[in-house]
Parts: structure tokens; sequence; C-alpha cells
């Protein structure tokens, strides 16, 4: 079964994984009363295809778990994923044969995944400050502070944000949060979660725990 993982962050948060397994002659017919074929007739490549695909199947499986109508997903102006129901804030991410989705009922919400590569050492300078840097000597470090300038990237939604001047991280023994410097401060919680040889990262303006 391609649904691999659930976790509940909240009463009204949760994320979930998904095994880009299956083929398109398999999830097409469970997902056709509730996907916009035109947007997916736009997709040639049989990767993106199921990328595609393998996002609103998770979704749907989230979103019974939480007891919520079903919906397709859209996009903003901006390009941020949205139910068409709108009862619940969305964000996903996927990479290799992997794909996540988190949704949270109360609040906007970000979530990435990536594998850990020694490939962002070529990027962190551009990605992470002086201090970040200090904070993530280690691949795996790096990698989560990559995911989570991404995941709150996406929870804000708009574009032109500067990851290493206008994302910063802070790493402590218990807690793991993130500040986004625009016109105020605004705090938000990063959960970091080892999956194989990637790393996933949910950012949250919720006050939640961080087991890293």
């Amino acid at each position: 079964m391609p649904f691999l993982h659930y976790e509940n962050l909240s009463p009204s948060a949760c994320w979930g994984l998904w095994q880009i397994a299956e083929p398109e002659s398999q999830l097409l017919p469970q997902l056709s009363a509730f996907i916009d074929h035109q947007e997916l007739a736009l997709l040639a490549h049989p990767a993106k295809r199921l990328e595609w695909l393998s996002v609103r199947a998770l979704c749907l499986e989230l979103l019974g778990k939480k007891s919520l109508p079903l919906a397709d997903i859209s996009k903003d102006a901006f390009g941020k994923p949205y139910l068409v129901n709108q009862v619940a804030h969305l964000s996903f991410s996927h990479a290799g044969h992997w794909a996540v989705v988190a949704l949270d009922r109360a609040s906007p919400i970000g979530i990435d995944i990536e594998r850990a590569s020694p490939a962002i050492d070529r990027v962190a300078p551009r990605l992470f400050s002086q201090s970040e840097l200090q904070q993530a000597p280690t691949l795996d470090r790096k990698t989560i502070f990559w995911c989570a300038k991404e995941a709150i990237y996406k929870l804000h939604g708009e574009r032109g944000l500067d990851f290493k001047r206008q994302i910063s991280l802070q790493w402590h023994e218990n807690r793991f949060y993130g500040e986004l410097l625009i016109h105020s401060t605004s705090q938000i919680a990063c959960i970091a979660r080892p999956w194989e040889d990637h790393w996933v990262v949910i950012a949250t303006p919720l006050i939640l725990p961080s087991e890293i």
C-alpha cells in the first residue's frame, strides 16, 4: 500500500507520506471524480503525472483521516496550493519516489521533503547565514535546514522571499524554529522527521513539540 505514514500534529493538523509506486492506470480510476482532468492533461511526462496523482491520492487519505470532505487541489495567483472546498490549509512536496502532504484546519502550514545529498554543500552559502552554517555542521542538519526554509516559504505562500535574509532558523536541543523576517517577525515551529535517506520538515505557526 503506497500510503505508508500518517502523523497527527495537533487536533487540527496532520501530515502523511506516500510512496510513488502505483502506475497511473491504477491511481486514475480511484481519483477520477475528484481531480481536474484538464490540468492533468497538460502534464506530458509520466513521472510528473504520477507525482501529481500521488499527491492528490495522499491528500484524499488525509482528509478522510481528519473526517473532512474530499476535494481536489488548485493553486492561487502565487502558485500556492489550496483545497477547492477550503476546509483546511494545504502544503505538499515530493522527492524521488516519495510524496508528502500536510493539512491544517486552523492555520497555514508548509511541508518539504529532500534527500540528504552532498550537493547541498554547494548551495548552503547561498541559503544559510553564518549563524545557520555554524548550527548545521553535518549533512543531515544542512538537509533539515534546507527543508525548513522551503517549508516556511510554502507556509508564507508568496514569491520573492530571500531565503538567506528573510528566513532565519534557530536550533536548540529540544526546540527547532524559524523566523520569517518581513514587515514584522513571525515565529514558526519546525518539526523534522527522518525517512530513509530523506528528511521531512513541517512548518506551522502553532506551538507544537519538536522531536528531532
